[in-house]
């Protein structure tokens, strides 16, 4: 829907989109242990993966205006293909001592990804009563590559029976460089322009040098508490290399900015007879914005609404504090949280008009400048006779959110309500067969310019146990095709409804032989080696390991 300054309706905007998708998949992974003696071990791991997406996209609109009347309407096709590769490399050395628990652990890492990605976005459009033909084409070809390195350094000191000790350094660096280049034609796919609004080049430097300690113990009256501190340097510049343009953040660069580098955290807990447990918990966390935010491609776009990725997004920074009551008894479980949550520069999804069309609306991610949630969330768990678990979870809270969307606009306040649910059934059946039912509800959530949709679903699966070896399962996933992703963003200028999907309801089948003798230390590496991919989530008493 458009509107005028006053709030009255200028037309409508109507579109129903069907997707297909293709994605293959190729993943291997080899380790070797060498154990140089019963004290020291060094471990080699390589990591290969490579995957291919092609998606079609096809769209039915309609423009109509302020009285329903249908005054243009068309279709677009949306072609897309991309491949990657990914390869990762690392030397992890561990020592232990005699001492039960006490170890050094030294980990070097490399990463290399490149991906290559093709866009083809063609839309025919019709005017009613004449024979007006409007096509139009888009083709946006895409490379990026990126090479990471990573060294980390633990030592882990058990103390006595209830206090421990742990200290580590991280060094962390990514060089990244992606280039889009967007092409635009009319009636003729022969004859092809180049436009320089979605043609881009960004080279970035991302580096990151932290240290933590983290110790706990048992103080008086037996209440355990852990705290820990971990200082960080960040360091991130990108540069739009075809535009001459750079933006850059530098954590601390001046005594005002230090609490973006502390991170503390400190965890009170008492357990007392009967079964009940207290805890008190305040940690400052930092949250950076993903691949996806920031890597200024194209998402998905339609002739109204394109998504990109904003390079400049900054992280943002959570100060929680949380009180935890913990309940456990003999078929099940309680857990019941109050909990508070102050972020600053708060990542946050917006809508606004294209600079070059203002009828084209722009979705990407930006930086509000604060934001606080409160909220209280509970969790029961109950065995009833002896086969059926039934776990039951909600979470209700508060949202207010204060941000700068285009900066030709005054600044923005969002607030309201929201709220969660799940719930799993499962139930234990004769001969190792096993049902399970899940679902779960996502109330419409507070964003700057308006709210998400509500989600809900529903799946189900049967699972089979053959022996010792072999495992069946069956899945029925959204039962009732509901699943699916929305936004509703109302201004003084237009409101949109948004919705998509990332797949219907299908049915899957799995089979699943076990075979040779688990070895837990090689899931632990391999999520070490995730881990060093990932510098998002961290609180202050370690690196997010």
């Amino acid at each position: 829907k458009q509107l005028d300054s006053s709030g009255h309706v200028l037309g409508y905007f109507n579109q129903d989109n069907k997707t297909w998708n293709m994605n293959i998949f190729n993943f291997g992974k080899l380790g070797v242990d060498y154990n140089i003696n019963n004290r020291n071990t060094i471990s080699l791991n390589g990591m290969m993966m490579a995957g291919k997406f092609q998606i079609t996209d096809n769209q039915v609109f309609s423009v109509l205006d302020k009285n329903g009347a249908e005054t243009f309407s068309g279709k677009r096709v949306n072609d897309q293909h991309a491949a990657f590769q990914n390869y990762n490399g690392q030397i992890y050395y561990k020592k232990t001592y005699p001492r039960a628990g006490r170890e050094l652990t030294a980990d070097a890492n490399y990463n290399h990804t490149n991906s290559d990605n093709g866009f083809l976005f063609t839309t025919y459009g019709y005017q009613p009563d004449t024979l007006n033909i409007t096509n139009s084409f888009q083709k946006n070809t895409g490379k990026s590559y990126a090479d990471q390195y990573v060294f980390q350094l633990d030592y882990t000191d058990p103390m006595s029976e209830t206090r421990k000790f742990e200290a580590g350094v991280k060094m962390y660096y990514k060089n990244s460089s992606s280039q889009n280049t967007a092409q635009k034609a009319t009636s003729s796919q022969d004859y092809y322009k180049p436009d320089s609004s979605l043609t881009n080049h960004y080279i970035i430097d991302d580096m990151i040098n932290a240290a933590y300690v983290n110790y706990n113990d048992k103080t008086i009256w037996n209440i355990n508490y852990q705290a820990g501190l971990r200082f960080e340097r960040s360091y991130y510049k990108g540069t739009i290399a075809d535009k001459n343009l750079s933006f850059s953040y530098n954590y601390p660069s001046t005594a005002s900015d230090i609490l973006k580098s502390l991170f503390p955290g400190i965890y009170f807990s008492k357990k007392v007879t009967g079964g009940h447990e207290f805890q008190l918990n305040f940690s400052r966390k930092i949250n950076r914005p993903n691949f996806f935010q920031l890597m200024p491609f194209v998402m998905f776009a339609d002739r109204q609404n394109y998504r990109i990725g904003n390079p400049q997004l900054k992280p943002e920074f959570k100060n929680i504090a949380e009180f935890n009551y913990n309940k456990t008894f003999t078929t099940g479980s309680y857990l019941g949280s109050l909990y508070g949550r102050y972020e600053e520069q708060p990542i946050t999804d917006v809508a606004y008009p294209s600079l070059t069309d203002p009828t084209v609306l722009v979705n990407t991610t930006v930086n509000g400048r604060n934001s606080f949630r409160y909220g209280t969330e509970h969790t029961y768990k109950q065995t009833f006779f002896k086969s059926l678990d039934v776990t039951l979870n909600a979470n209700v809270y508060y949202i207010y959110i204060k941000g700068i969307v285009d900066p030709t606009q005054p600044e923005v306040t969002a607030k309201g309500f929201a709220f969660n649910a799940k719930t799993t059934l499962s139930y234990k059946l004769p001969k190792s067969w096993t049902l399970q039912l899940n679902g779960n509800y996502e109330s419409p959530k507070i964003l700057l310019l308006g709210y998400t949709l509500p989600m809900y679903s529903a799946d189900f699966s049967v699972n089979k146990m053959f022996g010792t070896k072999w495992i069946l399962n069956a899945t029925l996933s959204d039962i009732f095709n509901t699943r699916r992703m929305g936004t509703k963003y109302t201004t003084p200028f237009y409101t949109q409804d948004l919705m998509r999907r990332r797949e219907t309801r299908y049915v899957r089948f799995t089979a699943t032989y076990l075979f040779g003798k688990m070895d837990a230390s090689i899931f632990k590496r391999g999520k070490q080696m995730r881990n060093q991919n990932d510098q998002g989530n961290q609180d202050g008493l370690d690196f997010g390991r």
